[in-house]
């Protein structure tokens, strides 16, 4: 998992940790804040504001913040919030 495995137990596989966490809310919050985490450093668009940039790699993936083919998704995402590109 891109996010760790957040909440897992002993002698727990990670499959059965990922569906567990997958229905716990503070779990998946863990996961989602790790994954960002992990991949927000990767990012190399020096203007973009977080809002740019979690919504890239959201839309996009690990390596999203930087690919052209999420400039179409952060445009939406940016007129939906007001925000300025």
């Amino acid at each position: 998992m891109d996010c760790g495995t957040p909440g897992r137990r002993s002698n727990e596989d990670i499959e059965t940790a990922w569906q567990r966490c997958a229905l716990d809310y503070n779990c998946s919050i863990q996961c989602i804040n790790a994954y960002m985490n992990r991949y927000l450093s990767l990012c190399n668009k020096p203007n973009a504001n977080t809002c740019e940039k979690v919504s890239r790699i959201h839309n996009g993936g690990p390596y999203g913040c930087s690919a052209q083919r999420t400039d179409i998704y952060w445009q939406s995402v940016s007129q939906c919030y007001g925000e300025k590109k």
